[in-house]
């Protein structure tokens, strides 16, 4: 069997990260000038939260114990730099997309830019992916009952990871009418004859 090659290499060092400068890349993102620190702080956070979860050894999806590990890491590194996880960053931490993500929830199947053919994963990986999912459904549904996001950004993210779709109920009454028939006939026969 082979292995399940990620996005990007198995190892990096903090000395190459620092020498490409990625420390100070949210500085190209963002102006510091702009009177927003709020925003701006988080906005870094997210941005530096990004780049180690970019930068972090990729599971074998094979193993259930490096996947595991993987999402220790990534929960850590999300309430370290205090930003909430979103599935293109959970699907980012094993090296997956967000699309070969969610179609392995639905198929327990990760298909691989360039190989021929889709790789299974072990049932126990499949599993903690798909309550990958839907805990992060439910990490929104308490975002949205503790007014701790947007309502209109949770109805969005529900709807695209959640399943959730507006419904609306239509309530039909219907009367029923009975007609005598005969009495009508009567009724028209009179009319006719005046």
């Amino acid at each position: 069997m082979s292995k399940l090659t990620p996005i990007m290499p198995q190892e990096t060092s903090a000395a190459k990260h620092k020498s490409m400068g990625w420390n100070k890349l949210s500085d190209i993102y963002l102006s510091h000038d702009s009177g927003r620190t709020e925003q701006l702080n988080t906005a870094n956070a997210i941005i530096a939260a990004g780049l180690m979860t970019l930068t972090s050894p990729r599971p074998d999806l094979r193993s259930y114990e490096e996947c595991e590990q993987t999402l220790y890491r990534f929960f850590e590194n999300c309430a370290s730099k205090n930003v909430r996880p979103t599935i293109s960053s959970i699907a980012l931490s094993f090296g997956l997309s967000r699309r070969q993500f969610l179609e392995a929830c639905e198929t327990g199947q990760v298909a691989q830019r360039g190989a021929p053919a889709s790789i299974a994963l072990p049932n126990d990986v499949w599993n903690l992916f798909t309550n990958l999912r839907e805990n992060y459904v439910s990490m929104i549904e308490g975002f949205l009952e503790s007014n701790t996001i947007h309502p209109s950004a949770g109805i969005f993210l529900l709807k695209n990871n959640g399943d959730y779709k507006d419904s609306v109920e239509h309530t039909y009454n219907v009367t029923k009418t009975v007609i005598d028939v005969h009495a009508l006939a009567e009724k028209y026969a009179q009319e006719m004859d005046e």
